[in-house]
């Protein structure tokens, strides 16, 4: 059956197939798309059904509803399959929901997305275990090369959560978080965030938390790889590294403390870069070094076991001023001349 249109067939004016532009129109002789349905019907707009349910439908307001076989197979499978190409930008699910605000006050609650599986458990006739496993939500990205010369640089994110209020007048304000995790079963002994990265390349982080806005931040909190921590710093060169001002307020260590730039561990407590000769004394984390100058305001006070030798050196000339190297012999100062003797 074919008219001057271009239908080449039609059904009781309902039913149209558009031969020269392969389409087919349901309620519209005018197909604008492979499969176009323009019909005010009540009820579902389009129903799959098995003999006892419906399995896909539409209905009259554009509700999909999907309801899974009782069996393992998939309730839902999108496939893209797309070859002989250069470049592509298509995605392969798009969920753009527009809301057009009236005058006046309003609220939008709802979720655009929304993964709720509901897991009843029930065996009345004997004591039984149910183990769930498996993923509430499964995002995971694959990238195969099967070129022997061939490169694949994988780029870009696999997941991206992005809360963004724009305004060209008015005001906005915002006080929603980006990401929320929250374990909400009381007796639960996992892990509300768990994070780790099989990476070994040079810079490689598992995670990463940037604070200036962008994602290459220069003074960023990191863990790497190894297992350091940076605060401040991206590129940590201990198991915890501040660059910057750090408060505290207690300081425990289990051993040896190190105050200096960049030095190396010590057997001993230092501040300063210094390095000791008197290995046979300073051995331990009791033990502290001071390579600068030590100023008190108060009083100093030593219960002092016992001692080999006691120095107090000029630091211009280098002349010892004061030795003493002998239990009998005592330090006192001269209030006159203003110097220990």
């Amino acid at each position: 059956i074919a008219s001057s249109s271009g239908i080449t067939a039609s059904i009781s004016n309902t039913f149209f197939v558009d031969g020269a532009n392969e389409r087919i129109g349901i309620g519209t002789s005018a197909p604008g798309s492979l499969l176009h349905i323009a019909k005010d019907v009540s009820g579902n707009l389009i129903d799959i059904a098995s003999l006892s349910s419906s399995i896909f439908s539409v209905d009259d307001a554009g509700l999909v509803t999907i309801i899974g076989p009782n069996n393992d197979n998939t309730a839902l499978s999108i496939v893209k399959s797309r070859s002989g190409f250069t470049t592509s930008t298509a995605n392969v699910v798009s969920i753009t929901p527009s809301y057009l605000a009236p005058s006046g006050n309003g609220t939008i609650s709802g979720d655009i997305l929304v993964i709720d599986p509901t897991i009843s458990l029930s065996d009345p006739a004997a004591a039984s275990t149910f183990t769930i496993s498996g993923s509430a939500l499964n995002i995971s990205r694959t990238a195969t090369n099967t070129g022997g010369d061939d490169t694949t640089n994988l780029t870009g994110s696999t997941v991206i959560i992005r809360d963004k209020c724009s305004f060209s007048s008015g005001t906005c304000n915002s006080t929603s978080d980006v990401l929320r995790l929250e374990q909400v079963t009381t007796n639960n002994i996992g892990t509300a965030l768990n994070v780790t990265t099989a990476g070994t390349g040079t810079g490689a982080k598992t995670l990463r938390i940037n604070d200036d806005g962008t994602f290459s931040d220069l003074t960023p909190f990191v863990v790497d790889v190894l297992g350091r921590v940076g605060v401040g710093t991206a590129s940590p060169s201990t198991k915890f590294e501040v660059k910057g001002t750090a408060s505290a307020s207690y300081f425990m260590a289990s051993g040896s403390v190190q105050f200096g730039s960049n030095v190396a561990t010590a057997a001993y407590s230092r501040f300063g870069s210094s390095t000791t000769t008197h290995t046979n004394y300073m051995r331990s984390g009791y033990d502290v070094l001071i390579s600068g100058d030590l100023y008190t305001v108060g009083s100093i006070s030593a219960n002092i076991a016992s001692i080999s030798n006691f120095r107090l050196t000029d630091s211009a000339t280098g002349i010892g001023m004061i030795d003493c190297d002998a239990d009998s012999q005592a330090l006192g100062w001269d209030t006159v001349s203003g110097r220990f003797f």
